[in-house]
């Protein structure tokens, strides 16, 4: 195998992974979202702050990390290009 075909399969097994961990952060914000929304029906009480709290630090630490994912991803990509 030549150097570069080594380098575009490591680079497409790294974007492959960042986008694994993009659709986990995706499916994290929703989960978090409906969670909200759940908060909002069901609880009344004192556990309705806290479990406020609980789900807009994961929404908010959910999308952090989908945004760092998609920039990483981009980044590979730019790689990829550059080596074909």
């Amino acid at each position: 195998m030549e150097k570069q075909e080594l380098k575009k399969n490591i680079l497409d097994l790294m974007y492959n992974h960042e986008s694994s961990k993009a659709n986990a952060f995706l499916v994290f914000i929703t989960t978090g979202l409906l969670v909200f929304l759940g908060n909002f029906i069901l609880l009344k009480s004192y556990i309705f702050i806290i479990g406020l709290f609980i789900t807009i630090f994961t929404v908010i630490l959910s999308i952090l990390f989908y945004v760092r994912s998609s920039r990483r991803m981009r980044y590979i990509l730019r790689g990829i290009e550059a080596i074909q």
